[in-house]
Parts: C-alpha cells; sequence; structure tokens
C-alpha cells in the first residue's frame, strides 16, 4: 500500500479530520482506505491526538474523553466543510466577537482558535495575538490562523474594512446622517458639494450650515461623507 507522506501543518490539518471522522462513527479501516494508510496507523493518530483510544470511543467511554483537553476540544468542532473550509467551533461563544470559548483547564476560560494553533501548529510567543485570515471568529481551522501583533490584527482589519467598535463590524456601523453625531443631512451634503464646486466660498457656506470650516472641506475631499454620490 502506498502511503500519503504528509508532514507539518498538513499532516496535522489531517489528523484533525482523521480524528472528526472517528468521531462521527467512521471505522478506522474505511478511513484508512481512504487516505492509503494502515488502519493501525489510523488508531494511533486517533490515540495520539486525543488520548483516548478507538475502542474507548466506540463503547463511549466519554468518562474518559472527558477527563482530557484535546478530546472535549474535538468533540465541539465542525470540520464538515473540508480541510480548506472553516472548522466551527459549536461549544459558547465570546459575547464580544463572537469567538469559541474553551477551558482547557477547568476554571480558566480560554479562545477557542488559541487552543487549536497551540494543539495543531506550535506555542503562541507572549504578547502576540492569534488572527484569522477567514474573519470568522469561530472558525479553528489552523490553516486560517496567523500570529501577530495587535496592530497587525487592526491593520488586516482596516485592509478589509473588518474594524469592529462596539462590537460592531464595520459594514454594520451607523453612518451618514444615521450617526449620532451628524449635523448634516445627506440632501445637505449634497448642495453643500454643489454650491462649493460653483464657486461659492466655503467659510460662508460653514457659516450658513452651522459647521465648521474644515468640515466643509473634509466633505468637498471626501475624507467624510464618501458614500454620498
Amino acid at each position: 500500500m502506498t502511503r500519503r507522506r504528509l508532514t507539518g501543518a498538513a499532516a496535522d490539518e489531517r489528523n484533525a479530520l482523521i480524528v472528526e471522522a472517528v468521531r462521527r462513527g467512521r471505522t478506522c479501516r474505511s478511513i484508512a482506505a481512504e487516505l492509503g494508510l494502515d488502519a493501525a496507523h489510523v488508531q494511533r493518530i486517533v490515540r495520539v491526538a486525543t488520548g483516548v483510544s478507538v475502542y474507548d470511543w466506540r463503547r463511549g467511554n466519554y468518562k474518559r474523553a472527558a477527563r482530557d483537553p484535546v478530546a472535549r476540544f474535538w468533540a465541539k468542532v465542525d470540520t464538515s466543510a473540508g480541510m480548506d473550509g472553516c472548522w466551527l467551533w459549536t461549544g459558547a461563544l465570546t459575547e464580544a466577537g463572537g469567538y469559541g470559548r474553551f477551558d482547557a483547564v477547568k476554571g480558566q476560560s480560554g479562545r477557542a482558535h488559541r487552543f487549536a494553533y497551540e494543539l495543531l501548529v506550535g506555542p503562541i510567543p507572549d504578547g502576540l495575538l492569534v488572527c484569522h485570515h477567514c474573519d470568522n471568529p469561530p472558525c479553528v481551522n489552523p490553516s486560517h490562523l496567523f500570529i501577530g501583533t495587535a496592530k497587525d490584527n487592526v491593520a488586516d482589519m482596516v485592509r478589509k474594512d473588518r474594524v469592529w467598535r462596539g462590537g460592531v463590524p464595520a459594514d454594520r456601523q451607523p453612518r451618514g446622517e444615521r450617526h449620532y453625531m451628524a449635523r448634516l443631512t445627506e440632501a445637505q451634503v449634497r448642495e453643500l458639494r454643489a454650491r462649493a464646486g460653483a464657486g461659492e466660498v466655503q467659510a460662508a457656506l460653514a457659516r450658513e450650515y452651522g459647521v465648521a470650516d474644515e468640515t466643509v472641506s473634509a466633505i468637498m475631499h471626501r475624507r467624510t461623507w464618501a458614500h454620498v454620490a
């Protein structure tokens, strides 16, 4: 039998899918046949990854599995999207942001995607974050995660127009006349642009509309109200 030799992240992802398949009831023999592995090799992968033998899984020995954080983790991960898709956390989520919550140690709440990164990739350096390429907070697929600083994370969100303020993504932020600090309506902004474009003095327009000179300048250069045609 020819085996598919995988290393690094590819092997980790394959092993995670094997564990999920066993958890869902597939036999080691069928998994081995599909992947070109020996059934005994599949059994070893499950044992190393979860600390629980296939025998225990088959007989529902979940008391033993419950003591093992890796087994508890995989029991709450949906990998049905495949190796390239998002692996969704089906357990509890944080109120802010919707990230997976996972207690690797009883009484010590943590983030599921951070646990996934440490489990399948490696240690997280002190002071660094585990960020999402996919912008999907419940996702724990290690191929969708990357290490970065808080500045890196913000830059990534800004680049994708996904900046969050107060738990609300940028594309749902109130803007324009719906914003609580708005002094103008969209109709007034269009009128102001037309009049300034026709040559009226911006300072005079600012006084008429009850805004600062800088506000009129920002509107004319589309630094603000850019969504208004």
